[in-house]
């Protein structure tokens, strides 16, 4: 029998999400929430001199394998480039409130420097270690997740 089927008469547990995300740049830390349940802790790494703005943000178009768009011009960078900065994953924020009101072009990423992790060294986008972002990428629901930056 495969143990990753249902069967009759099983008692399943049904999520209600989605779940959201809250940002504590003090801590460099990422927290997954569903409703408001604590779910599981992340560390980041986030903007130079403080240019992650905080507040509400709705999670957008998520992308695996980014091309990487230069915000201040330079060089795109194709998905497969071992010099793209953002890893395999990309979650789009767009905010909604707060200093984030209006803001694009920010983004939850993987990274290439996993020492920037926990530091202040993006141009703003929220950097998390490879392995975590892919969990992440799987929580947040465009249109639906928030992410909360305080």
């Amino acid at each position: 029998a495969n143990k990753n089927r249902i069967r009759a008469g099983q008692t399943i547990k049904v999520v209600h999400g989605p779940f959201h995300a809250r940002i504590n740049k003090k801590n460099y830390s990422l927290d997954i929430y569903l409703q408001k349940t604590f779910v599981k802790h992340y560390m980041v790494g986030l903007g130079m001199d403080n240019s992650t703005p905080s507040g509400e943000w709705v999670v957008g178009t998520k992308l695996l394998n980014p091309t990487y768009y230069p915000a201040r011009g330079g060089k795109i960078r194709a998905a497969d480039d071992p010099t793209n900065p953002l890893g395999e994953y990309w979650i789009e924020i767009k905010g909604v409130s707060g200093e984030a009101v209006g803001q694009q072009r920010y983004g939850i990423h993987g990274t290439i420097d996993p020492d920037s992790i926990g530091r202040s060294k993006s141009l703003g986008c929220i950097r998390m270690h490879n392995a975590d972002v892919a969990e992440v990428f799987t929580y947040l629901i465009s249109k639906k997740s928030h992410v909360t930056v305080e």
